[in-house]
């Protein structure tokens, strides 16, 4: 059974262009990720593990229904099985409610908006920039996954009440939705109060976010620094730059955090900052590396020089992260040369 391409809503469309501005990365917010025409999203609780990989769940609120059941005209199941991945079903806790987002779709190779029946059934979705699809049940994030009219989407006031609630919560999944959330959604940095950056700057302190929300929260008030000030955006980025070590676990979220720390560093760090940003010029991660060395030389380019002059005839640098050196000496050489006598 094959599902051939249908036009998005018109409603749809409209907040695709709410969501992303042009050049944008190709990445949506969560909430709109989730429910995606192709996704089912459901209130559900889990009644057992059917297998390592596998559960059995009763939909108990709907939110938006399988494109499969509503396109075949089927009757809506009560309960469904779901493939989660081991370590989903081995995390999920029978009896409890979730929001789960889910697919009975394969995308067909090659074919553009082109679905066929997953022959294997329903199929958690995967969350781009966050994770598996099965999340706590809460109020806030069961009212940013709803679907609803263009013209009933949510004002950048109520999204960020929304976000911050949750993000007040306890649970590291549900916090990287909601910091996805944030950083995704163009138009809220400008909705943002002095009381919403004291709550956001609480929460970064409490050090109890994964890296990747981290580096989202980074990524998002760096540029912001000079309407509400940017010393604990510097603090946040030194916390980070003095937890991680220069060789990193490469399949981690380390390696992201501490490059948006040190480009965060860059702009609001200090001189002082500079022995400890150096350390990191022996990363086991090129983009570490030539970040690393790029912060150096906005915080302290004479002493950068120093150290770089060593670097440059030692020759073990990372391709990219040695060439800027060697434009930066000879920058710095040519500056330093008098000018030619014009007689």
């Amino acid at each position: 059974m094959r599902y051939r391409s249908w036009r998005l809503p018109a409603s749809i469309v409209a907040i695709l262009l709410i969501a992303a501005t042009a050049g944008a990365p190709p990445l949506l917010p969560p909430s709109l990720s989730i429910r995606q025409s192709e996704n089912a999203v459901a209130v559900v609780t889990v009644l057992e593990r059917v297998e390592a990989d596998r559960l059995r769940v009763r939909r108990d609120v709907v939110l938006q229904e399988d494109f499969v059941v509503v396109d075949g005209g089927l009757e809506p199941p009560t309960e469904i099985v779901v493939t989660v991945g081991e370590e989903v079903a081995a995390g999920a806790t029978v009896g409890e409610a979730y929001i789960l987002g889910y697919t009975s779709l394969n995308p067909v190779p090659k074919q553009k908006h082109t679905f066929s029946v997953d022959p294997e059934g329903p199929q958690i979705f995967r969350i781009p920039s966050v994770g598996p699809a099965l999340l706590p049940d809460s109020p806030p994030l069961r009212k940013l996954v709803t679907p609803r009219a263009t013209e009933e989407e949510l004002s950048p006031r109520e999204r960020l009440d929304l976000i911050l609630a949750q993000l007040e919560e306890p649970g590291l999944l549900a916090r990287r939705f909601v910091v996805a959330e944030l950083a995704l959604w163009r138009n809220l940095p400008e909705a943002l109060t002095a009381k919403d950056i004291e709550r956001f700057r609480t929460v970064l302190e409490a050090g109890e976010l994964a890296p990747e929300s981290r580096e989202y929260l980074l990524r998002v008030f760096l540029p912001l620094h000079e309407t509400w000030g940017g010393d604990w955006v510097a603090a946040e980025a030194r916390r980070a730059i003095t937890e991680y070590d220069p060789e990193m676990d490469l399949a981690s979220g380390g390696p992201a955090l501490v490059k948006q720390a040190l480009e965060a560093l860059a702009v609001v760090g200090r001189p002082e900052d500079t022995a400890r940003v150096l350390e990191f010029l022996s990363s086991n991660n090129a983009a570490v590396t030539l970040e690393a060395f790029r912060t150096a030389v906005a915080l302290d380019p004479a002493h950068t020089e120093k150290v770089a002059e060593d670097l440059f005839w030692e020759g073990d640098l990372p391709g990219d992260t040695m060439d800027e050196l060697t434009r930066f000496l000879s920058d710095r050489q040519a500056a330093r040369e008098p000018a030619e006598d014009p007689s």
